[in-house]
Parts: structure tokens; sequence; C-alpha cells
């Protein structure tokens, strides 16, 4: 397919709308600044582990020829994260969740309702390097800026107990951003601006480059 093509599928498609899948889990830091693993060595860890819960309503998302905003599986997973600050200013961060099926959902194949299932493991993550500005210019002490490469190796589907017979999903993204914290500055709001830009992947259903813009607001009581 050429590429007018495949901006025209993107364009056409439909997101389904409404509660994504939840996230419930719990985390434990297994070195922390007051406690590192090594005197004088600043490398912290932590691990976490959680269920997903099937609760997007896939399969009616599937039936209406929607794009889903889960993943139509309950799924368990182990999260590893590692951070190292070689400078002051200047922190690199690894993440790994690796996760399991735990029940499986449902979805359509024309106009019947079958069995949804994942086969193996999933292995998502990043790594990313983080600059505080503020550390050298303290009048900047409210920005942050990344860079950060993202990894996800989908484990394989079933339908209807039918292993798909096309290759795993595998994406590749890469991304810069920058960061504004109005808490330095005494103000009740972060905005974050990330520049997400699709790498070398397979056998996704859309990779496309985005500008992502998320903002937070706090209010104390």
């Amino acid at each position: 397919e050429n590429y007018d093509t495949l901006k025209q599928k993107v364009e056409d498609t439909k997101f389904q709308k409404g509660l994504g899948d939840v996230e419930i889990g719990a985390k434990y830091a297994l070195s922390t600044v007051q406690a590192p693993w090594f005197e004088g060595v600043p490398f912290y860890t932590s691990v976490a582990a959680g269920v997903r819960l099937n609760s997007s309503n896939y399969s009616k998302a599937i039936k209406d020829g929607e794009k889903p905003v889960g993943r139509g599986t309950t799924d368990l997973g182990i999260r590893l994260n590692a951070d190292y600050e070689p400078l002051n200013g200047v922190q690199l961060q690894v993440e790994n969740q690796s996760e399991v099926m735990l029940v499986k959902g449902k979805t359509y194949v024309g106009t019947s309702e079958v069995d949804y299932a994942r086969d193996g493991m999933r292995q998502v993550g990043y790594t990313k390097l983080v600059l505080a500005p503020g550390t050298w210019i303290p009048s900047a002490d409210f920005l942050l800026l990344n860079a950060r490469y993202n990894w996800d190796n989908d484990a394989a589907t079933k339908t209807d107990g039918v292993k798909s017979t096309g290759p795993a999903v595998v994406g590749r993204t890469m991304q810069f951003g920058l960061g504004f914290d109005g808490l330095k500055l005494k103000l009740p709001v972060q905005l974050d601006y990330d520049r997400v830009m699709a790498a070398k992947s397979r056998n996704v259903a859309n990779a496309f480059d985005a500008n992502v813009v998320t903002l937070k607001l706090f209010y104390k009581f």
C-alpha cells in the first residue's frame, strides 16, 4: 500500500471512547536516595506488580469497527525500574514490564463473538535520559528536558483458540520532551510536551508521529 492509502486509513480510523483498562498495583523501592545499594553510588531500583483489568468493553469496540482503548484481556504485570545519576542534573532511567494473560476476553469475527486470548509474554518499557537545567541555571529550576526510546514486544494472539498466523506486534518509538513544573514557582500546575516519532516496527495497526500534551492541575485541601 502506498503512503496516501495508509494515511487515509489512519484518518478514517474511529477510536473507542469511554473507560479504558483499569490498572491496580503496588510498588516497592529496593534502593533509595536515603538507602542506596552502595554508599555514594546514586543508583536506585524498584519493583512493582499489578493487574490490568479488562474494563474497556473491547469486544464492543471491535464489533463497532472502532480501535479499542484496551487490550481485551486481564493481564498480570511485573515491572522493574532502575535510575542512575552519573552527574547532578543528569539521570538515566530504564523501565521494563513483563506481562502475561490471566483471563481471556472476547472479540468479534464478523457477527460472531468468540474468545480472545494472548499466548506468551509481552515486554514493554523504555530507556530515558532526563536533564534538569536548574542544576546549573537556578532560574530554570522549573524546566525538565528528556529523550526517550520506547519498545513494545507483544505476545501473539489467539482468536477462538486459533493462534494468529501473522507475527506478533513489535513497536518502537522515539520521543523528546519538555516539562514545566509550576510547583517550583508555587503554581498548582504541571505541563509536559512530548514529540513522539514512530521508529522501526512490525505488524503495528497504526504507527505515526504525534504531539502529546499532558496537563496536571493540583488542589490542596
